[in-house]
């Protein structure tokens, strides 16, 4: 990009556009501009140079640059303040609450945090958050609301329940920033060894594993949470309570036609119908008569079995996606090695150069962790006070370096003329 005409400090970006700059500005807008164009056209990418705006969206949203040298974080992302749905201004008079009125407004995805793409956490981010948004607005007036796993037994006073849902605000918020959901939650399936296939596979042992789901109740998407109310799932009360997913799974499978665990018949494979099985002839009678057959009787579908075709299929599955796989494996090895050596050359690790984080910072989340290191690799760790001393010794070594140059050239001419005399 610098090599292009384009600054590393103050990269045109969407503020810049809203407010409208110009000169220097502009002319770094053009330069990113013609530079995306030129990587359109390696890429094979079409771009209308001729239509308006020279191929791109309306300003100032046709050509933007992020550095990630700021990311806005907010301090929370959800408020709300309501009176109870009794309330009456006209029988109990004007508002006097300790704080003013306001309706529930939730951020979530990059309102709440402006992202950063390396992580690549926005989207647990973005899909908590909307759960934790739910969660509170389900129980908005359910004066049952505890903030815990178990309601509470009688409602409570709107004054206390208002407190609880300001109260539970801040955990889920560090939960949803911080990505604390459990393993199945990251790894988007069910334990095999879990308490939902457990329990499963006591009701089935040949059961299929049921799809994940991102639920909106907390204590089943966050670690933390989920560990206060495992016990109620293992050891001798696993077969006592039964599991939220595990009564769901089991109440599809009982349902007529269910696709669960195999239970919807399948009616044809490629797009060609199954051939259907004729209904039984009747049995005759004692006097050699027939039964008449009953009016709802309908020739029942059934599954043909073509182990030859399914083997075949599962043969040229496996035969792509290993291809697909050896194709992506060569094309990043090569990538990573044409970005890693542009010159060819390995440069070798230089181990004064490592530093290994502190574990206070190990132990605050995978998020924390990469904004933590993107920190020290941008500088940002260093108060006023240490980038200034950082200036004055890269200045320092600027001016060392530029007197070694100078010294090593005058030691070229010296012996110069040494070879000179000595060779006339």
């Amino acid at each position: 990009l610098e090599a292009a005409g384009i600054a590393s400090n103050g990269l045109y970006s969407f503020h810049a556009g809203r407010a409208g700059e110009k000169g220097q500005k502009t002319q770094e807008k053009e330069n990113l501009k013609q530079w995306i164009r030129e990587k359109c056209k390696e890429a094979g990418i079409p771009i209308d140079e001729a239509a308006e705006n020279g191929g791109f969206v309306p300003a100032p949203n046709d050509a933007m640059a992020f550095d990630f040298s700021e990311i806005w974080k907010c301090k929370r992302n959800m408020s709300v303040e309501l009176p109870p749905l009794d309330y009456d201004v006209e029988k109990d008079g004007e508002w006097g609450g300790a704080e003013d009125l306001c309706p529930p407004v939730g951020l979530v995805g990059d309102a709440v945090t402006e992202p950063f793409w390396l992580a690549g956490v926005g989207l647990k981010r973005g899909w908590n958050g909307v759960m934790d948004t739910c969660y509170i607005i389900d129980n908005l007036y359910n004066l049952k609301f505890s903030g815990e796993a178990d309601e509470l037994k009688e409602p409570a006073p709107w004054d206390d329940h208002m407190a609880r849902i300001k109260k539970v605000l801040p955990m889920l918020y560090d939960c949803s920033q911080e990505i604390k959901m459990t393993k199945e939650g990251h790894a988007g399936e069910y334990a095999d060894g879990g308490v939902v296939m457990t329990q499963i596979r006591k009701h089935s042992s040949d059961a299929l594993k049921p799809q994940w789901q991102l639920e909106v109740d907390p204590y089943s998407r966050y670690e933390p949470l989920a560990k206060l109310i495992d016990f109620k799932y293992k050891g001798a009360k696993a077969l006592e309570n039964e599991h939220p997913v595990v009564k769901r799974e089991v109440a599809l499978r009982l349902k007529a036609d269910s696709p669960i665990w195999n239970g919807m018949p399948c009616l044809s494979i490629n797009g060609k119908e199954l051939p259907k099985k004729k209904a039984p002839l009747p049995k005759p009678d004692d006097d050699g008569g027939k039964k008449e057959e009953s009016p709802g009787a309908q020739p029942v579908l059934m599954r043909k079995k073509s182990v030859h075709c399914e083997e075949e299929m599962e043969r040229k599955a496996s035969i792509k996606v290993g291809n697909l796989h050896a194709k992506l494996a060569e094309q990043m090895e090569k990538h990573v090695q044409e970005m890693s050596h542009p010159g060819g050359v390995r440069k070798a690790f230089m181990d004064e150069n490592f530093k290994v984080l502190p574990q206070k910072e190990l132990d605050g989340g995978y998020a924390n962790l990469a904004e933590k290191e993107w920190d020290h690799m941008t500088e940002q760790h260093l108060n006023p006070a240490q980038q200034a001393e950082l200036r004055r010794i890269r200045n320092r070594q600027k001016s060392l370096t530029a007197q070694i140059e100078a010294l090593k050239l005058s030691l070229q001419a010296y012996q110069k003329a040494e070879r000179a005399l000595v060779n006339p």
